[in-house]
């Protein structure tokens, strides 16, 4: 079954205390998986804390208002996984990985496992291979872990700052990742999506889920269309059909259409 995920910001609902009145509680079929954006590489939390002192995470809420909320959530069948970095939290390759703190938050929050958005740049790709390496292990059965790749992380290596900066992490711990998020987009008019898919598909055999922004785009100064969700949702679905897609944002303003509920149906539909 194809997988249909979304990103979460925890930046942008209002405040409740109600988990119920939240909408990470809203959430529901056929949406699979949703990603709560995004806890610090550096995350300072310890077991227990139940607060977001130190996590990076931004949410106005408290945190047994999240936690309640993330059980309603899992309680439809939907995962949660906590997305660790970033563009922001990690783009720097100083940042000093701390993935017990992140085991420990990813715990006390009830998440099924923990997303790495790395997203340094190719000269420092040992690092993202590192993460996981570090990480798996301190993983629970049954908790998954996946990552989000950039647009050109599985092309050729070119001298380019991202270009193929996923290989490296691929081909060395790909076995301990579940499944990959291609962030599709932020590359301009003339990118090709499915090739990108099938550009990982080189080095990786598990599910690939393909990326949709929604809105205008951060970078690249492209919009997607319906027909393009329609094309390479259909197309990522018929590579494997254990793929999926995914959404960023939850909560983006997508200035007229697809919006994330446009998405969602139109991979449900392809089903």
């Amino acid at each position: 079954m194809n997988q249909i995920a979304v990103y979460y910001e925890s930046w942008s609902p209002p405040w409740t205390s109600d988990p119920n009145k939240l909408s990470l509680s809203q959430i529901a079929a056929p949406v699979s998986i949703v990603y709560l954006s995004f806890a610090h590489p550096t995350c300072q939390y310890n077991p227990g804390q139940r607060s977001w002192n130190g996590t990076g995470l931004n949410f106005s809420q408290d945190f047994d208002v999240v936690y309640k909320a993330i059980q309603l959530v899992r309680s439809k069948g939907i995962k949660v996984m906590l997305s660790v970095g970033g563009g922001s939290y990690w783009s720097d390759s100083t940042v000093t990985f701390r993935p017990s703190n992140c085991v420990a938050l990813m715990l006390d929050l009830g998440c099924d496992g923990i997303d790495l958005d790395w997203e340094v740049g190719q000269a420092f790709d040992y690092q993202l291979t590192n993460a996981i390496r570090t990480l798996k292990p301190l993983m629970p059965q049954g908790k998954f872990l996946a990552f989000a790749g950039t647009s050109t992380g599985a092309y050729g290596k070119n001298g380019d700052n991202y270009q193929g900066m996923n290989i490296h992490a691929m081909i060395n711990q790909g076995y301990n990742v579940d499944w990959i998020n291609i962030m599709a987009y932020d590359a301009g008019p003339k990118y090709d999506p499915i090739g990108a898919l099938e550009c990982y598909r080189i080095y990786f055999k598990k599910p690939l889920l393909l990326g949709f922004e929604i809105g205008d785009m951060a970078w690249g100064g492209y919009k997607i269309t319906l027909a393009n969700v329609v094309n390479w949702c259909s197309r990522t679905l018929k590579e494997n059909k254990n793929n999926g897609v995914f959404v960023w944002a939850y909560h983006k303003d997508p200035a007229g259409t697809p919006t994330v509920k446009d998405i969602v149906t139109i991979a449900s539909s392809l089903a």
